[in-house]
């Protein structure tokens, strides 16, 4: 399969959990009892949907899921499909139709131990709006099938808009003081949309300290085909990195590399190594 094969399973699979999201109604609110933080019927909705999209699609993929786990749709995969079901549960669940909530689709080239940068297609729709987000390896990244830029802000000041996981920073929210009073700062509780936000210049920067891969994937090649970075806390690119599911990574994605080294800076280093330790890559 080509870029441009991938691309339209990717875009349709963004189509296909959108209708079963909606189809739930009210009941899909409802949580149901696990082990993770929240999962509703929502999200089991739309992990079903995936999967039997994909096995009609014939990709020979494994699928990491956040609910199904991994899957192998063949006996010889030749793609790693991420899939995030719907990140921003909580937003989905309390928000009352207002706060966004999306679904993340990141389509690997390699099935075993691949870069961030094997991502070769991925999308992301913010299901509140029905908004997509869709980008190609060197094809461009577009927002509503129009080829969107990031933002054109150079330097960290309080008119660049600064996102900051709040919940993944709660252990080393002391320590992103100066980065919280250099910008303009916010949270939406949805990794995927501060990722497409960035790739699609509705925010400067993003960071967090123990970034999920489920979206990153997808984040990353968003964000890449814009131009625009995303660095590990140790300063390296994030793209030159292994996609373990079951780990997570210190960010800071930027419409620019100028940003995004701005606010590593302004990180203290005792922090960062911390953050780059507990994700294991000391």
């Amino acid at each position: 399969m080509d870029n441009e094969q991938l691309r339209l399973i990717c875009e349709t699979a963004l189509r296909e959990a959108h209708f079963a999201l909606e189809k739930t109604g009210q009941e899909g609110f409802e949580e149901v009892e696990t082990e993770k933080d929240i999962v509703t019927k929502g999200d089991l909705a739309v992990s079903e949907a995936l999967k039997e999209y994909f096995k009609k699609s014939g990709i020979p993929a494994r699928i990491d899921s956040e609910e199904l786990g991994q899957l192998d749709m063949s006996e010889n995969p030749e793609f790693r499909i991420v899939v995030d079901e719907i990140d921003g549960t909580k937003n989905f669940e309390t928000g009352k139709g207002t706060l966004p909530y999306c679904t993340a689709v990141a389509i690997f080239g390699k099935v075993e131990k691949p870069r961030f940068d094997d991502c070769e297609v991925a999308g992301i729709i913010e299901h509140r709006s029905g908004h997509v987000w869709i980008a190609t390896r060197e094809g461009g990244c577009y927002y509503n099938d129009r080829l969107c830029r990031p933002s054109n802000r150079r330097q960290l000041d309080r008119k660049t808009v600064v996102v900051i996981d709040l919940y993944q920073s709660s252990g080393a929210f002391q320590g992103l003081g100066e980065v919280i009073g250099s910008g303009w700062p916010g949270d939406f509780k949805s990794a995927a949309l501060h990722l497409a936000g960035v790739a699609s210049g509705m925010f400067g920067a993003y960071v967090n300290p123990g970034n999920k891969p489920d979206e990153l994937g997808a984040g990353y090649r968003l964000v890449k085909e814009n131009e625009g970075t995303i660095l590990l806390w140790d300063g390296t690119n994030l793209g030159n990195a292994v996609y373990d599911r079951n780990k997570t990574y210190p960010i800071v994605a930027a419409g620019s590399e100028d940003i995004a080294r701005d606010v590593l800076r302004k990180i203290p280093e005792d922090i960062r190594e911390e953050a780059m330790r507990k994700a294991g890559f000391a």
